[in-house]
């Protein structure tokens, strides 16, 4: 299935380093494939989160993605995202660029390595930075059936474009980590099985350093030869008091014409 993180999801790594609901391609569960070469992909996703038992916290976002082919094995993406409350409040608003390319591309192995920038804030003046990889398995060649993929990455959070105007803010080094797994149930039908946990690791450690994420499922359909419809629930692990939640978030992925060199 071709793949936009994104939540994780293209570069999906980065829901470990986008700020707010924000993150960059892809959010949903997927793998990582480089684009083809040119403009040739665009992506709309809308989601809601902090579903629980009380309906408070309950939010909206709505991202937009381009992914852009450079090379056979080099890509890199754009995304925009914009988030409120249900009431209409706190809205928020991400932006995130990056690039991504494959290193080893074997029969049932692949590595890919990235570089996202990601900005959020009213302003967009809180930067996160960082590099991550993905490791592939597949069972069979071509991610015919069945594997595994593991995301990490140690993004750096914290940073200001305005440092004068936030004296107190100070930078923190993480450590996200992903783990999934995809079977095709068909052809064109593709289940996804993910959980991830964050290590917060310096400078200033949290009462507790290790964070678990989300659990989510993820079923992406080929609509066609140039449109995927991707869908996701995730649930928030509960740790250290807080409850669960859900999040729930649907998008169409779209291969646009590119003019041959």
């Amino acid at each position: 299935m071709k793949s936009r993180d994104k939540a994780i999801a293209a570069p999906v790594l980065s829901a470990g380093i986008a700020i707010l609901v924000c993150a960059v391609p892809a959010r949903a569960a997927d793998t990582l494939e480089t684009f083809d070469r040119g403009a040739s992909d665009a992506e709309v996703y809308v989601g809601i989160t902090g579903l629980d038992s009380t309906l408070d916290g309950i939010g909206e976002f709505t991202e937009l993605a381009m992914g852009f082919g450079i090379s056979d094995h080099l890509s890199a993406w754009l995304v925009a995202c914009i988030s409120t409350d249900m009431a209409g409040g706190n809205p928020g608003a991400g932006f995130s660029t990056g690039i991504f390319g494959t290193v080893l591309d074997r029969d049932r192995f692949q590595l890919d390595l990235l570089l996202d920038v990601s900005l959020a804030g009213h302003l967009l003046e809180d930067l996160s930075i960082g590099p991550a990889f993905e490791l592939n398995w597949d069972l069979f060649p071509d991610r015919g059936l069945w594997g595994l993929y593991l995301r990490a990455g140690v993004p750096i959070s914290g940073c200001k474009l305005a440092p004068e105007n936030h004296p107190g803010h100070v930078r923190q080094w993480t450590v996200f980590t992903l783990l999934g797994s995809y079977v095709m149930v068909r052809p064109g039908h593709q289940i996804l099985l993910e959980i991830d946990v964050t290590f917060h690791i310096a400078p200033h450690l949290p009462d507790h350093p290790v964070e678990p994420g989300a659990v989510a499922i993820g079923y992406n359909v080929t609509l066609g030869p140039t449109v995927e419809l991707v869908t996701e629930v995730a649930l928030d692990i509960p740790a250290w008091g807080n409850g669960p939640s859900i999040a729930i978030m649907a998008g169409l992925i779209l291969t646009l014409p590119v003019t041959q060199q």
